[in-house]
């Protein structure tokens, strides 16, 4: 299942490249990745991937970028 995030105020390439491999650590993650031109971060979760899931993704972008907005879409 792929769920897509809009991280809006994204300010380097080094935090998204921190989000990407924070999130790439997560168990029911099987693949993501975040393009810092266009601040999209899509993430391949696993079927038994949960809400709880999404709510460590949004805290891991949280914890590098306090300021961005997610949207997701």
């Amino acid at each position: 299942m792929t769920k897509t995030y809009r991280l809006t105020g994204l300010c380097c390439a080094n935090c998204a490249a921190k989000i990407e491999r924070m999130v790439n650590k997560l168990d029911t993650v099987d693949e993501a990745t975040l393009n810092f031109m266009t601040s999209k971060l899509i993430v391949e979760v696993k079927d038994n991937a949960t809400e709880e899931t999404e709510n460590k993704i949004l805290d891991i972008v949280k914890k590098v970028e306090p300021d961005v907005v997610v949207t997701r879409g």
